[in-house]
């Protein structure tokens, strides 16, 4: 995959697999086999804790918890009663319901979901509607842009799940159904629907409807959790081992689920025995393999996703996954249905590519890729220069936020940027990797199998890149303004005009402090004094904004702004009004024969700079308070 190295840990060191040591032949059908590779795996991660379930073939083959549920008071993980906060897993059960409803006839998977809703409607941005099963396979289109203030650590500011909606849920950036945009906020949309189709709050139809017929007894999507599972939760930690509270997470529907590896391995088992667990049924074989099927595929070569589900494709096994992390768990649920087999593993430590890493070392051990004795025949196709232009360029992951302050993820290097270039043979060289042409739009690599495409608009432009072995791998391609290195060196000018016209402020002072007078006109002073104000303004919103990014835990934004943000973002509006007036006085100093040319230039250069600034922070969402 060409991604992996991108999921690193907040702290910037990408992590590894764990260390290959000499085992005994692979056999998933022994617990102690299948055990061992777990507790190898959590020990080489150096988890506090973690709880895992395996099935094959209608029955439990292995469970066992691992470290502690609890640090401090030493309290063991038990894979039946420990709860765990999944995060995004959650999102299946959301799925199930819907599908339920869908079931009963209740919905219709293509109908435009505003029929559905009573309280409030989705604001109707395009042509095309926005369905169920566009929330269900992520092609809403919806920003995912609201993570600040959609968590807490207490009950104070909780919303209830409707107004939460009404107040926080972010515009559509994309039209449904074009491109798979993860996100919480359209299968917080489902859950909703589900509410309000159903006529109970989502917590209770799930309880009623998917735990009970699967007798995961200590399930829940409350907050706070029910007090006879409150004392069993899991305690969350963060890499460094601090201990994190429980928050209260608003998109419920989407992350709020807390649970235990038995009861994962009931829902497993029923996905695997399409819908049935001990004779009763959560959904119909039907709707279990419609769930299953792919629904959304960004290229026909390509693997898609399904409901809930996403797709990957790997070492000759079509694969259903999902993760989930959050501050302080991190999660994942695997099954391949041809095999009849699903695992399931939580951990009480936040580290964001375990999902990936723990799924990477069990295909190793128990699904090896064949091997190869030849390499493929190197694809013929290639490319002239003025055919390999077209794709040529810089590509950002699709999942970052485009319409708050959150969007500075991209700015400092949170959401990976990759270049496309041409290579002398006409091929495409993406992270040190040649690809050719095999058909219009698909790539193989050379030397191996893995394949990506891309995708253009009407007017033959390429907007899109899929890469890899998931439909996750989605990134758009970017105009020149918009790459995080023009970003950077716009930003940086501004920084040197803003100093040197500080600087130019005290040579002034200077020479004024020694009696040494100064040629400066009236205008002149007072335009610069206004040059320097806007300067030294804009310089304290730049190191104040800075210093706020690198002292701040990415997670307390879900919390919401910290304060120093919220009065530094106060300054654009004024410096921005004072660009205005550093305008003015560019034309009346031009307009006036006195003065030095130099000087003229000096502050036409600082007017430009201040220019340019304007439509930095415009563009990074820093103008005023648009911050969801």
């Amino acid at each position: 995959m060409l991604w992996v190295g991108w999921l690193s840990s907040p702290s910037g060191k990408t992590q590894s697999l764990p260390p290959q040591v000499e085992a005994p032949p692979a056999d998933l059908s022994d617990p102690q086999d299948v055990e061992a590779f777990v507790e190898q795996f959590v020990t080489a991660r150096s988890l506090p804790g973690a709880a895992f379930a395996l099935v094959k073939d209608g029955k439990l083959i292995a469970s066992r918890g691992y470290g502690y549920a609890d640090v401090a008071q030493q309290r063991p993980v038990r894979p039946e009663t420990t709860l765990f906060r999944v995060a995004s897993i959650s999102k299946l059960f959301t799925t199930v319901a819907v599908l339920q409803l869908y079931e009963q006839g209740k919905i219709r998977l293509d109908d435009n979901i505003n029929h559905y809703l009573q309280a409030f409607q989705i604001e109707e941005t395009y042509p095309s509607p926005l369905t169920a099963e566009s929330l269900l396979t992520h092609t809403d289109g919806f920003d995912v842009a609201w993570g600040i203030g959609a968590a807490n650590t207490g009950r104070a500011s909780f919303l209830p799940l409707d107004q939460f909606l009404q107040e926080r849920l972010p515009p559509r950036v994309i039209p449904p159904e074009q491109v798979y945009l993860y996100g919480d906020a359209g299968m917080t949309v489902a859950g909703y629907l589900a509410q309000e189709v159903a006529g109970v709050p989502f917590e209770e139809y799930v309880e009623q409807q998917i735990f009970q017929p699967l007798e995961m007894q200590h399930s829940s999507f409350r907050q706070p959790l029910p007090l006879r599972l409150a004392d069993e939760v899991a305690v969350g930690y963060e890499e460094d081992g601090t201990a994190v509270p429980f928050q209260w997470v608003q998109s419920v529907p989407a992350i709020a689920l807390s649970t235990t590896a038995l009861d994962m391995a009931n829902f497993m088992l029923a996905n695997l025995q399409e819908g049935q667990f001990n004779n009763r049924r959560i959904l119909s074989e039907t709707t279990t393999h419609q769930m299953h099927r792919q629904q959304f595929v960004h290229h026909p070569e390509l693997p898609g996703s399904a409901y809930g589900f996403y797709l990957r494709d790997q070492n000759d096994r079509l694969i259903l996954e999902h993760g989930g992390v959050m501050p302080g768990f991190a999660s994942l649920l695997f099954l391949i249905p041809e095999d009849n087999l699903g695992f399931f593993l939580a951990a009480n430590g936040f580290q964001l590519d375990l999902p990936e890493r723990l799924m990477q070392a069990f295909l190793a051990r128990y699904y090896p890729a064949d091997p190869q004795p030849q390499p493929p025949p190197t694809p013929a196709g290639q490319l002239s220069p003025e055919q390999a232009r077209h794709f040529t360029g810089t590509y950002r992951f699709n999942r970052y936020p485009q319409t708050s302050f959150e969007k500075l993820s991209a700015l400092i290097g949170l959401i990976p940027e990759i270049r496309v270039a041409a290579t002398p043979e006409g091929y495409l060289n993406i992270q040190n990797a040649s690809f050719a042409e095999v058909e219009p739009l698909l790539f193989q690599h050379v030397g191996g199998t893995s394949q990506l495409a891309f995708r253009q608009n009407q007017q033959g432009q390429i907007t899109h890149i899929f890469l890899g072995q998931s439909v996750f791998q989605v990134f758009e391609k970017l105009a020149w303004f918009e790459t995080v290195r023009f970003n950077l060196l716009l930003l940086g000018g501004c920084v040197l005009v803003f100093l040197s016209m500080g600087v130019a402020q005290l040579i002034t002072l200077y020479r004024r402090w020694r009696k040494h007078g100064s040629s400066q006109s009236r205008t002149l002073r007072w335009a610069m004094h206004l040059a320097g104000l806007m300067g030294g303004l804009n310089l304290l919103f730049i190191i104040g904004i800075g210093l706020t990014l690198a002292l701040t835990d990415f997670w307390v934004l879900y919390e919401g702004m910290p304060l120093l943000a919220l009065l530094l973002l106060c300054v654009p509006p004024i410096t921005t009004g004072l660009t205005v007036g550093l305008g003015i006085g560019t034309l009346i100093l031009w307009r006036n024969p006195t003065g030095a040319v130099w000087q003229k230039l000096h502050y036409t250069l600082v007017t430009l700079a201040a220019i340019g600034f304007v439509w930095f922070v415009e563009f990074w969402n820093l103008f005023g308070f648009r911050l969801a």
